[in-house]
């Protein structure tokens, strides 16, 4: 229960993060929301195979734990990255308003 209000604040960080710098905040958050689902579904899916065919379902068994607390930490990490990244100030390109036309009499 602790993990998910975690990911639940950062994703509200992530929003308001985004929207700071003058991205879609809801965009963000939600692209975060997916991104971190797929990964902790893929990678637990993968870790878990692979458990399986190396040691049989007492590995399985024994190590599910582990697995979900280190593919848990790595999410929130990820999404401490995108944080970061969002709080980056986009650049702004500065561009010199062009010369007037010259006028032909």
């Amino acid at each position: 229960m602790l993990g998910i209000i975690i990911v639940l604040v950062l994703l509200y960080q992530v929003y308001k993060a985004a929207k700071e710098s003058g991205r879609s905040g809801v965009l963000w958050a939600l692209g975060t929301f997916v991104g971190s689902i797929v990964f902790q579904i893929g990678v637990g899916l993968a870790l878990g195979v692979v458990l399986l065919l190396v040691g049989g379902i007492d590995m399985v068994d024994k190590l599910s734990w582990p697995v979900g607390i280190v593919t848990w930490i790595i999410n929130v990490v990820v999404i401490w990255q995108i944080i970061k990244y969002l709080n980056k100030v986009p650049d702004e390109t500065y561009s010199p308003t062009p010369p007037s036309p010259p006028t032909f009499s």
